[in-house]
């Protein structure tokens, strides 16, 4: 699998969470969904991929992230050469 594929898939599982964690009324539930999609916004940060600097602000829904990527508030990991 692609790298390209790999986000794209956890994008996809992204939006599934934040679906469960939006129909839910369990506190605990909802906690656990909301580390789970911190986990995959780590994964798409440490594959290169530009994230906002706080997950929950993606959780806001898709205007909270298109404001971000026209302001250009998005997080780009940056590569350090000899690291």
């Amino acid at each position: 699998m692609s790298i390209a594929e790999q986000i794209e898939l956890i994008k996809n599982a992204r939006v599934l969470v934040a679906k469960a964690c939006a129909g839910g009324d369990i506190p605990q539930i909802d906690a656990i969904l909301r580390s789970a999609d911190m986990e995959l916004h780590w994964a798409l940060w440490n594959l290169g991929e530009p994230v906002a600097l706080r997950p929950a602000r993606q959780r806001q829904g898709v205007d909270a992230i298109d404001h971000q990527e026209r302001t250009g508030r998005l997080h780009q990991r940056v590569e350090h050469p000899g690291v």
